[in-house]
């Protein structure tokens, strides 16, 4: 079993007047094999976040996280790999008025 230090990359956020009917990114791409992954709706409106900028895969209700842990205890060698992108668009409800998204991204690093 090898030991790993866990790090963060930099946060990734995106302000209610970005967020529009078409997706936009969240930030730039993630620059190392993602273990753990938490999104935040702060908007006040509900959103849909995609990892192909095309379909809705994730819909977060306003005020809602979501809080994936993909390996857990080194048992499941899972991962979102290395470039990927989250974007973010529009909900239900339409446009927000307030508020932001943000995604914190979390990896291990092979001491």
């Amino acid at each position: 079993m090898s030991i790993s230090k866990f790090k963060a990359e930099t946060l990734r956020t995106l302000a209610h007047g970005s967020v529009a009917a078409g997706y936009a990114a969240v930030g730039g791409a993630f620059t190392h094999p993602i273990s753990k992954l938490h999104i935040v709706n702060d908007l006040d409106v509900g959103v849909y976040f995609s990892d192909d900028g095309t379909n809705n895969k994730i819909y977060i209700a306003n005020g809602m996280d979501l809080l994936l842990d993909i390996t857990i205890e080194n048992d499941n060698p899972d991962y979102l790999a290395k470039g990927t992108v989250f974007y973010v668009k529009q909900g239900p409800e339409g446009a927000a008025s307030s508020g932001l998204v943000t995604i914190a991204a979390f990896y291990g690093e092979n001491k």
